[in-house]
């Protein structure tokens, strides 16, 4: 979980490759990231009941990213919720828990 969210079940999926971005891994680690994150966006959506889901990835300081290894958000998206703004405000551990087994709970 993004401990930092823009929404509630805001995830994040990194790969066991180290690498700065996108520009940086190697091809099979992020063909193998993409595939979990495409498994984890279906479950943070059917977990958090979302209409739709925004995933990003951010590459290089003028890009937003402000964490430097590669990582990929999934926030779920519902009409009318504006995002909270990036990594501004931590965030409670325990509903992060809360949300991360929802999430759990949601994986094929």
């Amino acid at each position: 979980m993004d401990v930092m969210p823009q929404a509630d079940g805001h995830t994040l999926v990194i790969p066991k490759a180290p690498a700065e971005s996108i520009l940086d891994v190697p091809p099979a680690a992020l063909a193998a990231t993409i595939l979990t994150t495409q498994r984890v966006a279906k479950a943070v959506k059917k977990a958090f009941a979302a209409p739709g889901i925004l995933v990003a990835q951010l590459n290089g300081s003028p890009a937003g990213q402000s964490v430097f290894h590669l990582h990929f958000h999934v926030v779920p998206r519902h009409t009318g919720l504006d995002l909270r703004f990036h990594a501004r405000d931590m965030a409670d551990h325990k509903l992060l828990a809360e949300h991360a087994a929802c999430v759990r709970a949601a994986l094929d």
